[in-house]
């Protein structure tokens, strides 16, 4: 635990480094309103957007004095200059984080979930039989992260033991995926080329996840007929037939397609 803990520690000033970084965008591309309400209603919207987690905010609405429209045509000489207009805005007042929440984000970033049939270890002794493995589990980090554990979703016993199910399962697929594309690499003697023409003989389950995400489907509507046109770049085409998936499941129509 101390180890995890640690890393969470360390990490703090650069995600609070990165979080005032967004302020600053945030800030440099606000929008003008014409009341105040409206100003503050929108300085609002974006801050939720932004997930603030490492800062303290104060909000205050700001009026700007803008040059008025020019009249439609041509003026004339002596015509007098149009009176300013007041427009809104807002402003932020950066300050620490609170303490409490800082803690609670430390923790949350600590957290090490271990999935197990021995209800009678303490987490302490689960921890310590894992970092005794000869073999280290690969499990990807995108899927080890703490976001997908936050105790909102692990309020209960029965929400604790879905997650664990959903990890396990997401994780059995992700290898499932990643052995078959090797062996079936290594089978044929071929590389995957991957992004930039880099070749992969062992992808890695996140180079595989990242070219199958490009693989989409249309739906063309002509004559009241639904037509499903496949979009699929080479090294997608590549991996499905590694994996055995047929182009058929991507263009047959299911039960509730129109």
């Amino acid at each position: 635990m101390s180890l995890n803990l640690a890393k969470a520690v360390f990490r703090l000033p650069t995600l609070r480094t990165e979080e005032r970084q967004a302020l600053n965008e945030a800030l440099a591309n606000r929008q003008t309103f014409t009341t105040a309400e409206e100003a503050a209603a929108g300085g609002s919207a974006h801050l939720i957007k932004l997930k603030i987690r490492y800062h303290t905010l104060q909000l205050a609405t700001v009026p700007l004095a803008m040059p008025g429209k020019r009249p439609k045509g041509r003026p004339r000489k002596d015509a007098p200059s149009s009176p300013p207009i007041t427009r809104f805005s807002w402003d932020l007042t950066v300050g620490e984080p609170d303490p409490e929440q800082l803690q609670r984000e430390i923790q949350l970033r600590s957290t090490f979930v271990l999935v197990t049939n021995h209800p009678r270890r303490s987490p302490r002794e689960l921890l310590a039989t894992y970092k005794r493995q000869q073999t280290a589990v690969e499990i990807p980090v995108h899927q080890s992260k703490a976001l997908p554990v936050a105790p909102m979703l692990l309020d209960r016993p029965e929400r604790v033991r879905a997650m664990g199910y959903v990890l396990l399962r997401a994780y059995t697929a992700f290898a499932v995926r990643q052995r078959r594309v090797r062996h079936a690499l290594a089978e044929t003697q071929q590389q995957l080329i991957s992004f930039e023409n880099r070749r992969h003989p062992t992808p890695t389950g996140e180079v595989i996840l990242a070219h199958l995400a490009e693989v989409h489907t249309d739906i063309v509507q002509e004559n009241g007929e639904a037509t499903r046109i496949l979009k699929v770049t080479r090294t997608a085409r590549h991996l499905l037939e590694l994996l055995g998936v047929p182009f058929e499941a991507f263009v047959l129509p299911h039960a509730s397609s129109p």
